[in-house]
């Protein structure tokens, strides 16, 4: 029954520690930026980016969460498969809009954010 709530945390710490060092690999590949802030203020970007990591960490944990409950309810239910290509899947994804922010923070001089999204409805 423990191991069954050490997957709960485990899963939410993975994609916690997933979003922290996408942070530091950004800051890192950014390094020449980097270098003009104070260790402070590198603690601050840690820090309030940790409050959005806490919330994305948990929407992207909703659905295995409840996966983990259907198995304590049914258990011939084997969840193994579906949280693996679930999670592979937002792995690739989310990996994809990190690497293109990298670059893409190097043009525009800003993060990837819904401001992209706005040309779509009108591309002229």
């Amino acid at each position: 029954m423990k191991y069954r709530y050490l997957q709960h945390i485990a899963y939410y710490v993975y994609w916690l520690i997933f979003f922290i060092v996408s942070k530091g690999i950004f800051l890192i590949y950014h390094r020449v930026k980097t270098a003009s802030l104070t260790a402070v203020e590198i603690a601050k970007v840690f820090l309030h980016g940790l409050y959005l990591d806490i919330s994305f960490s948990a929407y992207l944990s909703i659905i295995p969460f409840f996966l983990f409950f259907l198995q304590t309810i049914f258990k011939n239910f084997n969840i193994g498969k579906i949280i693996s290509v679930y999670t592979v899947s937002l792995v690739l994804f989310i990996t994809f809009l990190t690497v293109a922010d990298l670059e893409l923070y190097t043009a525009w001089g800003f993060r990837l954010d819904s401001t992209a999204l706005q040309y779509f409805n009108t591309p002229a």
